[in-house]
């Protein structure tokens, strides 16, 4: 096999996109540790609020449990798979040749990457129609539906589009073993990343 020049098109492009989605999911996580935090802190004033005077705040539960807790989940999936936090099994991928090992990651996050942008155009279509209908959430204050569905269609899109530049990123790695170095991406594996050195 050939390798990409170090200024074609593709490496350029993927670098690029890399670094933007980089951005994005910087920012996502620093909005969902803000998050965590503001729960943290809210919750600990309201038990004191509670038990020491008498008078909880009513609004802060279903905020939480609409926005905040979602935003804390949801919009952390993209770091942490651009990170290769989650959970996976490389027996499999450590045993093949490395071109293989390659083409096979290129298909799964392909996959992975069709049914995040599915799942994410079902959750911003919801949070379309939930804004149209006016549709709130029963409580102290009427909190807008349409908030927590468009939280989750965001950090789905971003998981969508991350999955989508592996897949790229590690075609590109079939073609050219030092493709991921110049593109940014950390190999899924310790073993390939030995090799794609």
């Amino acid at each position: 096999m050939g390798t990409l020049a170090p200024g074609s098109g593709v490496i350029v492009l993927l670098r690029r996109l890399h670094q933007f989605l980089h951005m994005m999911e910087t920012g996502s996580l620093i909005t969902a540790s803000l998050g965590v935090l503001a729960m943290m802190f809210v919750t600990a004033v309201d038990v004191i609020m509670r038990y020491a005077f008498s008078s909880p705040i009513p609004w802060w539960y279903d905020f939480l449990m609409n926005y905040v807790l979602i935003a804390s989940f949801y919009l952390v999936f993209s770091y942490t798979l651009a990170h290769h936090g989650h959970l996976s099994v490389d027996f499999f991928a450590n045993k093949l040749p490395r071109k293989t090992a390659f083409l096979m990651l290129a298909a799964g996050f392909l996959a992975t990457g069709i049914l995040m942008l599915l799942i994410s155009k079902s959750s911003i279509s919801e949070s379309i129609v939930s804004y149209r209908n006016n549709e709130v959430l029963a409580g102290v204050i009427l909190w807008p539906m349409w908030i927590s569905k468009a939280i989750v269609g965001l950090g789905m899109s971003l998981l969508a589009f991350r999955s989508l530049h592996f897949a790229a990123s590690y075609l590109a790695a079939y073609f050219d073993d030092s493709a991921l170095r110049r593109i940014g991406v950390v190999p899924q594996s310790a073993d390939l990343e030995e090799v794609a050195q």
